[in-house]
């Protein structure tokens, strides 16, 4: 964080839900749409074929530079406002932003920008985009905290330590011997050198040496999740546990008022009247020296839970919120207008429901619906059991299916059933949601794989056939066989027996993650870094980076209505193969992201790409790509001749049996279920953020 004379502020939580907000991905011309509450939004026009719904009312900092707002949003970009005339430009990775979540900003000295995003630092000079990561200096590619310091050197706070830019290279600094962690949450400047808040005290370092103040030292609280410098100097520290200040020789501390009595210090700010101003999740809380005031949504905040604080020199006091940005100015909240239809960013699952223009979206935070053309969003509140969902599929019926780590939710004409151990369940914690041809639902778990038909659950392990009991993927093929992806392979189920398959039968890498059917019987397989495999029956192929896709940790499968096969991928946007070569869609083309959680195809062949900063659709069949690359061995005849085909199984793999259980009935490929959340993705370049489940309110940090 940097001093309110600079009109900056950040919270320090790392990740938030979401109510709100749906753009148009562009491309030049711009043009102005005026908002139908006021607002209006400097937008540009969407690519060809695409429309983005997105987020950006998520305000996790802001910084003010003369009469504009810069706000950093919570997977919704980068939003230019104007103060004086009430429109907005949002900046995406589509424009060149290295990442659509942005934790911090500060300003230097010649009016860049600089960014603190979950993939690295990025630099905007207000005419380009520039990024660094661990390729540049960094100790980590997470950044949660910008600061420049009294010489102009621009810091970074990160998971590892900080680093400095001095204008041509990056150094990086570990925290101090004492310290037990190199895991930085915010940091501000002033002329005594950095201060830097983490989760064991607030740090001062000061030409290479650290001094680590705790309570011991007088603190409130040692997890420092906001710091702010005042126009007098002193130092303000927004904790777990209250606010302290520091005014160069004692800390002083203000614990929260009993409403909000254990609650951690999202924001901490102080304005012209030296009134201190305390963020948390459950309001807003303000000290005049003598006694404390709430404030929430009953008082005119659009979300009680306080993300960030910024007061300005107009005495405007600018209050960032889980549902959106307000400013204060003493006496009533005046809400700044962000057009927002679209409830949470964090998309993690997707399905369309057969001949219904019906799409359903799993979040961290609910269960999102599209309908009609409109957004609406299930929670807690409606009656959803869990809230935190990993996968969704629809049966026959009509009735969705969801996956959580608290069993299988089953929504029915009027109410949500949860479906969970003691029931005939292995564990709780459902990766994937199959609903096969004959209506029986399977649902993959850590702990084996449940069945469901005639009212009762069954379950099936290693003891039975299963190749592992971690189920993270469920697909069926024309024939009725079911077809099990794992963190150990993949097992094919005939309603009798089992047949596994691993790397040393021809799959590239031993996680699979996603499973698709193709009309001509052929198998396809996503997997957790060795990109695509397709099985024949008797031949393995596989296709990479090196063919054209962008990513090799594959995330979804699925096959549209002209036999296309639609991949997507966590750091490389999705990819489409048409039986000849591979063609790659990132966000410069129109996609909300290159992190896509998963996709699906609706009954008017329209793809949907769930991400983890927002929706996109695609309407068109063969929009603007990027350049195509010629597959490794393009198929343009069933069965296929391969020019350099992997290993075939092995000869003499016997099968297992299984316990007697009927076949299921065969019917048109379905909809592969979407996979459940990734975790953080190896090492490569470009940097990728680890993918969450998010938590919704996470100790500490952004």
């Amino acid at each position: 964080m940097k001093p309110s004379k600079a009109g900056l502020s950040c919270p320090a939580r790392m990740m938030v839900a979401a109510v709100v907000a749906a753009i148009l991905a562009g491309c030049q011309p711009p043009r102005e749409i005026k908002s139908p509450v006021g607002g209006a939004e400097i937008q540009k026009l969407p690519r060809a074929g695409w429309r983005t719904f997105r987020n950006i009312s998520q305000v996790l900092c802001m910084v003010r530079d003369g009469n504009t707002l810069w706000l950093g949003t919570r997977g919704g970009g980068l939003v230019r406002y104007s103060i004086r005339t009430g429109q907005y430009v949002v900046y995406s990775q589509s424009e060149g932003l290295v990442h659509n979540t942005v934790n911090d900003i500060v300003i230097d000295r010649s009016g860049a920008l600089w960014l603190a995003t979950p993939v690295g630092v990025g630099v905007y000079d207000r005419q380009k985009w520039q990024s660094f990561n661990t390729a540049n200096g960094l100790p980590s590619n997470f950044i949660r905290s910008m600061a420049v310091d009294s010489s102009g050197a621009r810091w970074c706070g990160t998971a590892l330590g900080i680093a400095r830019f001095d204008g041509a290279s990056w150094t990086a600094f570990q925290t101090g011997r004492n310290w037990k962690t190199n895991d930085i949450l915010s940091m501000a400047s002033d002329a005594r050198g950095l201060w830097v808040g983490s989760r064991e005290g607030i740090g001062q370092f000061e030409a290479g040496k650290w001094r680590l103040l705790t309570r011991e030292d007088g603190v409130i609280g040692n997890e420092i999740r906001d710091i702010k410098v005042d126009e007098d100097g002193s130092i303000w520290a927004g904790t777990d546990e209250g606010v302290s200040r520091y005014d160069g020789m004692v800390w002083t501390s203000f614990p929260l008022p009993p409403r909000f009595s254990g609650l951690p210090v999202n924001a901490v700010e102080v304005d012209s009247s030296r009134r201190l101003w305390a963020g948390t999740a459950q309001g807003l809380a303000s000290f005049d020296g003598s006694e404390w005031k709430y404030f929430t949504t009953v008082s005119g905040l659009p979300n009680d839970e306080v993300l960030s604080l910024l007061t300005d020199r107009e005495g405007l006091l600018w209050v960032g919120t889980r549902g959106g940005l307000v400013s204060f100015n003493g006496e009533r909240f005046d809400p700044v207008h962000l057009e927002s239809p679209l409830p949470h960013n964090t998309v993690r699952a997707i399905a369309a429901v057969p001949g219904r223009e019906v799409v359903y979206c799993g979040t961290d935070q609910g269960v999102m619906t599209f309908m009609s053309g409109r957004w609406s969003m299930v929670t807690a509140a409606q009656g959803l059991p869990s809230e935190d969902v990993s996968s969704v599929d629809v049966d026959p019926a009509g009735h969705v299916w969801l996956g959580t780590p608290e069993g299988a939710v089953e929504m029915g004409e009027t109410e949500w059933v949860l479906r969970k151990t003691g029931q005939g369940w292995a564990n709780n914690d459902v990766h994937c949601v199959f609903v096969d041809f004959s209506g029986k639902i399977w649902a993959g778990t850590s702990d084996g794989l449940n069945m469901y038909a005639d009212g009762r659950w069954k379950t099936y392990r290693k003891a039975d056939g299963l190749i592992s009991d971690s189920v993270l993927a469920i697909a069926q093929d024309k024939k009725g066989q079911l077809w099990v992806g794992t963190d150990r392979g993949v097992s094919q189920y005939d309603g009798v027996k089992w047949i596994s398959y691993t790397p040393a039968d021809g799959l590239p890498d031993q996680t699979v993650r996603a499973i698709a059917c193709d009309p001509a019987g052929r198998i396809w397989f996503g997997t957790q870094g060795g990109g695509v495999a397709r099985f024949d029956g008797t031949n393995w192929t596989s296709f990479t980076r090196r063919d054209g896709i962008g990513a090799d940790y594959i995330t979804g499968i699925v096959i549209d209505p002209d036999s296309n096969v639609w991949v997507s991928t966590w750091g490389g946007g999705v990819a489409m193969y048409d039986n000849a070569r591979w063609t790659s869609y990132s966000a410069p083309q129109g996609i909300a992201s290159n992190y896509v959680y998963g996709l699906a195809v609706d009954y008017k062949g329209r793809k949907w790409f769930g991400t983890d900063s927002g929706v996109s659709v695609l309407a068109e069949s063969r929009p603007s790509p990027r350049p195509a690359v010629p597959a490794a061995a393009p198929q343009r005849s069933a069965p296929p001749k391969e020019a350099a085909p992997k290993p075939a199984v092995k000869p003499g793999k016997s099968p297992v049996k299984a316990p007697e259980s009927a076949a299921p009935k065969a019917a048109p490929a379905p909809v592969p279920a979407t996979p459940p959340p990734v975790p953080a993705t190896p090492a490569a370049p470009p940097p990728v953020p680890p993918a969450p489940p998010l938590p919704s309110a996470p100790a500490g940090g952004k």
